[in-house]
């Protein structure tokens, strides 16, 4: 824990230390050519299996689709759609950059296939957060009580008064009238 001019950097100070871990030993050069053959084809089948994980997830995604329209909540269906197309978006994205990576292993691009096992890395993610929020997608079919009552959340403080505080600065009965004119319009 660290204090600077009255703040506290823990959690900075740890990502700091973990990221520079990180690196440090991710980034170490291979021994021997085939020992980065090794990794590469291990990167490359890991990488087919995130995507397929994502394709499997979207396919989820879209039957969930399905339920909402059938059920016709038209919220659940807006969010579930949003979620769904993003999901698309991203298998998309993750395949084309499997593509990519298949290719920079075969050019031997250990940088390139790096690069591309982080993207479909980032998208598998970020499809997983996703998926959990369509399962947490609502309507109004989630906003009623156990005993079928609309449950109406309460937005505002009980010792707020209840007359309108702008009533007294309402303008009452003025009369306007136009003013003369300046100068003459000839």
């Amino acid at each position: 824990m660290i204090k600077f001019n009255g703040k506290t950097y823990s959690a900075t100070l740890t990502c700091v230390i973990v990221f520079l871990f990180w690196i440090t030993t991710g980034f170490s050069a291979p021994e021997s050519e085939g020992d980065v053959t090794v990794r590469t084809n291990d990167s490359v089948q890991r990488a087919q299996e995130r995507v397929s994980v994502i394709d499997a997830t979207t396919k989820r995604a879209a039957a969930e689709l399905e339920r909402s329209q059938k059920s016709g909540d038209d919220a659940r269906l807006r969010c579930v759609r949003d979620k769904w197309t993003a999901m698309k978006g991203l298998l998309k994205l993750s395949s084309q950059a499997l593509l990519n990576l298949q290719q920079a292993q075969t050019e031997g691009d250990r940088g390139g296939v790096e690069h591309e096992k982080t993207k479909i890395g980032i998208a598998a993610e970020k499809v997983t957060e996703l998926e959990a929020q369509v399962l947490a997608c609502g309507g109004g079919a989630a906003e009623v009580s156990g005993d079928g009552g609309i449950l109406i959340e309460k937005l505002f403080e009980d010792d707020l008064p209840k007359s309108d505080p702008t009533a007294e600065f309402r303008l009452r009965d003025v009369e306007l009238s136009r003013p003369t004119a300046a100068t003459q319009i000839f």
